[in-house]
């Protein structure tokens, strides 16, 4: 594999920046954005270039300026099965999880990144594993992270590669 220009959303959080751990340390070019600086402790390698900005508020113009020059997108942003919403929390997971997604696969596409890793949630693997659970009908979040993988292998065709990742799965 060819080394590739990478922007990983959601850099400084923890599957975001071990992602860009485990991908500099293979010899791909990183660039990060991310809502938060980086926290305490957080080493990233020092030439890793980040953006600061708001992944749903972020303009598509912005976007597609972030993603000039980038080979693939890792989209390591939203919100996950701890967090206390208010009802109908389908709808702030939705927010935080789906609804951002297609602008950024849509305006990734259109700027010419070939590929794309979303990195998602095992309870989505459990949903499929054991389907008696009904796990994405009674809770929202999992319903989320369902929305979230058919909205992101709807966009993948010949020339957009779309890969999930269900960790720890």
């Amino acid at each position: 594999m060819h080394n590739m220009n990478i922007l990983i959303i959601g850099i400084t959080g923890l599957l975001g920046s071990e992602s860009a751990r485990a991908l500099y340390k293979d010899g791909h070019t990183i660039r990060g954005f991310s809502l938060y600086e980086l926290p305490e402790g957080l080493n990233l390698p020092e030439d890793i270039k980040i953006t600061y900005g708001n992944y749903l508020t972020i303009s598509e113009k912005e976007l597609k300026d972030l993603m000039r020059g980038i080979d693939a997108l890792v989209f390591a942003a939203g919100l996950d099965e701890r967090v206390m919403t208010k009802p109908p929390a389908i709808e702030t997971f939705n927010k935080y999880n789906v609804y951002p997604l297609e602008k950024i696969l849509k305006v990734a596409k259109a700027s010419g990144v070939k590929h794309s890793v979303i990195l998602g949630s095992y309870f989505t693997h459990l949903n499929e594993t054991r389907p008696n659970l009904n796990l994405a009908e009674n809770h929202p979040y999992i319903k989320s992270r369902l929305l979230q993988k058919q909205l992101a292998f709807s966009f993948a065709d010949h020339n957009f590669d779309v890969a999930l990742l269900e960790l720890p799965y």
